[in-house]
């Protein structure tokens, strides 16, 4: 429910202690709810080495001990927003690199056909496209395309 009231937010500001509850459990809600996509940074009087730790813990992306100061809240923030853009654009590259392999995968399931002979290729030999579809296990049909069956029928002198 945070997160579709918020669906445009990439950056959140968030302190450990709420009026309503935990800045902790809110932290783990937030990083569930946006499946991890939003940068969270923990603003705290913690500061003990154990409250760092339970705070990076529950998903917080970064940790400020108060006192901070605006141009430190500034240049955190800032960084969060190139976290997240640089996440936008792995997640793209990710997605090109995906569809190129699935273009790759498509190109080994083609049938490597001498255009001459019309052997097989396969692995580092050539072979007959017979002797290739026995061992390969293949069942085919046997049958004649329009224009082969044209040709054939006028060679024959059946037009």
């Amino acid at each position: 429910e945070i997160v579709s009231s918020n669906a445009g937010i990439e950056v959140v500001l968030l302190d450990w202690m709420l009026p309503d509850g935990s800045g902790i459990e809110m932290c783990r809600e937030i990083k569930r709810a946006a499946g991890g996509s939003r940068y969270v940074i923990l603003v705290t009087a913690r500061a003990s080495p154990e409250d760092i730790e339970r705070g990076l813990d529950a998903g917080a992306d970064d940790y400020l001990v108060k006192p901070v100061t605006p141009v430190e809240v500034r240049a955190r923030i800032r960084a969060g927003f190139r976290a997240v853009e640089a996440q936008r654009q792995l997640k793209a590259r990710v997605a090109e690199l995906q569809a190129a392999l699935l273009r790759v995968r498509s190109l080994e399931d083609l049938l490597p056909l001498c255009m001459y002979c019309r052997r097989i290729r396969s692995s580092d030999t050539w072979r007959s496209l017979e002797e290739y579809l026995w061992d390969v296990d293949v069942k085919v049909s046997h049958g004649c395309c329009p224009d082969c069956l044209d040709r054939l029928s006028a060679e024959l002198g059946e037009d």
